[in-house]
């Protein structure tokens, strides 16, 4: 059952991001990736692909009940299976490098530190029972809540602030900066659940150390996958396969080994360890801020990148 509901659960991963890249002006798309928003009546669609724009212009012509099939015939003449494979090779361009990183180990380590912290919770000092163990999720739920939509509101503010400042010009690379927001919470969300756990703290500071990560992981999800659309609009529907293949494969990894090596090494090595590897890959916006554009001039003339498109 698990393996069918993964084979379930794939295309969700990708529809969302998928649609808003297909559908919305890069003003508007980190609004809708963060929550759903009523659209504006004088919001045109974003058409970044052959298949959008020949539905677009067909549905003109047909009447509405006549769009409704499931399936209407093939809509674009584009390879199959060079789709299938695709998503393989892109992670060459270094914008899906960085938002597979980025988002990769950022939910990979929101996954482990809840895990870990039913095993916490379950034991000595604080001996929780399992439905008082769920309970504790209440508050980093709230914080996620709270801090999606707000991601996605500086998103899109530093996008047009910084697009009027740089003489009308957008540059992707504008996404990039929720990462100042997110790194300091990431590492002061790890470092002190090292501290806490070692020194057996109150169930609260745990509790605000969990929170501190839940906040941080939708600034860093908004700025790794806007990026990826903002950078490669017709490519984002086969670059979001990369990455959640990237983060299924971690996910896995460090949920089937994360309680023996906190064990093994000691609660202030490992949350030292979880948080120097999450220091490293958000640096690496950095390099991507600074060579943002260099990068994307490689891509568009490698010779490489055009037969992978």
């Amino acid at each position: 059952m698990r393996v069918v509901q993964g084979i379930a659960s794939a295309p969700l991963e990708t529809l969302v991001t998928s649609t808003v890249s297909d559908l919305f002006y890069t003003a508007w798309k980190t609004q809708r990736i963060s929550k759903p928003l009523p659209p504006r009546p004088d919001e045109k669609a974003e058409h970044n692909n052959s298949t959008v724009e020949i539905v677009a212009l067909d549905s003109k012509r047909t009447p509405y009940i006549k769009r409704l099939p499931l399936f209407s015939g093939r809509l674009s003449s584009a390879s199959f299976w060079k789709g299938v494979i695709k998503p393989i090779p892109l992670i060459i361009y270094p914008a899906v490098l960085y938002g597979t990183l980025n988002q990769g180990i950022a939910f990979t380590a929101l996954i482990t530190q809840g895990l870990l912290y039913n095993t916490i919770f379950s034991q000595p000092p604080y001996s929780l029972s399992p439905a008082q163990v769920g309970l504790t999720n209440i508050p980093l739920m709230i914080c996620g809540l709270i801090s999606a939509p707000l991601a996605g509101f500086l998103a899109d503010f530093l996008a047009k602030s910084l697009s009027r400042r740089n003489n009308g010009v957008f540059e992707p690379e504008f996404r990039l900066l929720l990462q100042i927001i997110a790194t300091p919470l990431t590492v002061a969300s790890f470092v002190g659940t090292g501290f806490a756990v070692a020194n057996q703290a109150p169930l609260w500071v745990l509790l605000v150390m969990g929170s501190l990560e839940a906040i941080s992981v939708p600034f860093v999800a908004q700025a790794a996958l806007t990026y990826v659309i903002d950078c490669h609009p017709r490519d984002a529907n086969q670059a979001f396969v990369t990455i959640n293949f990237f983060k299924a494969v971690m996910t896995f990894l460090a949920t089937g080994s994360a309680n023996g090596l906190m064990f093994r090494m000691g609660p202030k090595p490992f949350w030292f360890s979880v948080a120097a590897i999450a220091l490293v890959t958000n640096l690496l916006t950095v390099p991507a801020y600074v060579f943002g554009k260099r990068f994307r001039s490689w891509v568009a003339r490698s010779k490489v990148a055009q037969k992978i498109a």
